[in-house]
């Protein structure tokens, strides 16, 4: 079987990683643990899931690479950007803030219209990542952001060969993908086909990239994080069996006062819990990626 990143054929079945049918392989050249088959999701199967549910968006709440993107020194104003896979939450608008011309893409129509409603990117299109049908196919960016999409790929090598042809002189890649390496890869079904297909480190990352004639400027682990502590213990104060109640449409006006009260406690204790687990574990959910079109 070919490696869907490097193309290769030297590559092997590993024993872990099983999922619905799905078997994982290693490839030997670029070390990439992809899934076999490499068959993901389609736009209705992600319409579908709870995780992309719109009413669940938290407005004001950035990720941790979005705040690490948003730090980075760059001109902002009148930058060319496009997103591909858009968040449920005000980063985009804070990009059109800064002066940014913003083009957004997803495959889930919810999402674009969102984004195009709600944070005012009238720039955002339903699109399939292998085609970009975006009005603006001659377009040039500056910036293309990859947020939590490379694993999703059934075929990231074509894709970055097509982001080629988006690429203006000097452009750069700024992606984040979860991390391997965290202390619990296997834990959380999100992390399985055909939902994510691919699994990467950082030496992974970085000989992809190399494959096809980019340069990696730098690789950020992050740091232990609350929402971490949250997942690895799974117990959230009775706050799920609450949103459940409450997104049902219960009527019991104590519900959502207890609900972001237990919210608080549980965000309060888990903070504290990473806290104390970033002196002992340095590898946390996501790596932030900054690469650059030109290879020299």
């Amino acid at each position: 079987m070919q490696c869907p990143g490097c193309f290769s054929n030297n590559n092997n079945e590993i024993n872990t990683y099983t999922s619905q049918g799905y078997r994982f392989r290693k490839c030997r050249d670029c070390e990439v643990i992809f899934a076999n088959p490499m068959k993901s999701g389609t736009a209705s199967w992600y319409e579908k899931l709870w995780w992309y549910d719109l009413s669940g968006a938290s407005l004001d709440y950035l990720r941790w690479y979005e705040k690490t993107f948003l730090k980075e020194d760059i001109e902002w104003d009148l930058k060319k950007v496009l997103n591909i896979g858009c968040s449920r939450n005000i980063f985009l608008k804070e990009l059109k803030d800064k002066g940014c011309d913003v083009t957004a893409v997803d495959i889930n129509k919810d999402i674009v219209k969102f984004t195009k409603n709600v944070l005012g990117i009238d720039k955002s299109f339903v699109s399939d990542v292998y085609k970009l049908g975006i009005n603006e196919e001659k377009s040039k960016f500056d910036i293309i952001i990859i947020f939590q999409v490379l694993e999703h790929l059934e075929a990231p090598g074509e894709v970055f060969r097509l982001l080629k042809g988006f690429l203006a002189y000097d452009a750069k890649l700024f992606l984040s993908i979860p991390n391997r390496d965290r202390i619990y890869p296997q834990k959380s079904v999100w992390d399985y086909p055909p939902h994510h297909l691919t699994r990467w480190d950082k030496k992974s990352i970085r000989m992809f990239f190399e494959t096809h004639s980019y340069r990696v400027d730098k690789i950020i682990t992050a740091p232990l994080l609350c929402d971490d502590v949250y997942y690895l213990f799974n117990f959230g104060f009775g706050t799920r069996t609450l949103e459940r109640k409450i997104r049902a449409g219960s009527k019991n006006i104590f519900f959502p006062l207890i609900y972001y009260s237990l919210c608080k406690l549980r965000v309060a204790f888990y903070k504290l819990l990473a806290a104390i687990g970033r002196i002992f574990i340095k590898e946390g959910q996501d790596l932030y990626v900054v690469v650059n079109c030109r290879k020299d």
